[in-house]
C-alpha cells in the first residue's frame, strides 16, 4: 500500500493461501517484521474488509487483531442494444473512495457479479476487442442490498 507496507489477503487463493480456521482464527507464518501490515478478507457473499494498519515485532504474536465481513449482494446485469460480441461491465462504488471498482467479461451479454457492498453503485458497459466501436452506454445508478440479487439492464 506504498511506504513499504504489504497486504495479507485471507482466505483469497494464490499458491499459499491462508484460511481461518472452523472458529474464524488466523494464523500468518513467514511475515516480515518491522512493516506496516493490512489484513484483507473476502468471500463471494460477503462484503471485502480489511484490519487497520498494525506492525508485528520478531517473536511478536499479535491477538484480536478482527476482521467482520458483512453481508454482500449481486448485480445480475443485462446489456441491450450496440453491436454483438464482448463487452465489459465496471461497477464502481459511489459511497466510499476505498472500495475497489468490480469488472466482469461477458460474451453473452449476461451475467452477475457478486460480492458487491451494499450500497449505490455506477454501472456502465463498454464493447470489447479488435472489431468494437468506442460507444460506452450511459451509467446506471443502481442500489445493491445484502444478500440479495438486484438486476439491471444497461442500454448501449
Amino acid at each position: 500500500e506504498g511506504g513499504g507496507s504489504s497486504t495479507v489477503q485471507v482466505g483469497g487463493g494464490g499458491p499459499d493461501p491462508s484460511i481461518t480456521d472452523a472458529n474464524g482464527f488466523y494464523s500468518l507464518r513467514g511475515v516480515e517484521t518491522g512493516v506496516d501490515l493490512e489484513v484483507s478478507a473476502s468471500t463471494e457473499s460477503s462484503s471485502p474488509a480489511k484490519t487497520d494498519v498494525f506492525t508485528v515485532g520478531e517473536g511478536e504474536t499479535r491477538r484480536r487483531t478482527d476482521l467482520v465481513l458483512n453481508p454482500a449482494g449481486t448485480l445480475a446485469f443485462e446489456v441491450t442494444g450496440g453491436e454483438d460480441g464482448y463487452y465489459l461491465i465496471l461497477a464502481v462504488y459511489l459511497g466510499d473512495k476505498d472500495t475497489e471498482s468490480k469488472t466482469e467479461f461477458s460474451e453473452t451479454r449476461k451475467g452477475t457479479i457478486s460480492g458487491m457492498k451494499p450500497g449505490v453503485w455506477s454501472i456502465t458497459a463498454q464493447p470489447v476487442g479488435p472489431n468494437s466501436s468506442d460507444q460506452i452506454s450511459e451509467k446506471v445508478e443502481v442500489e445493491i442490498e445484502a444478500a440479495q440479487e438486484t438486476e439491471v439492464v444497461i442500454e448501449i
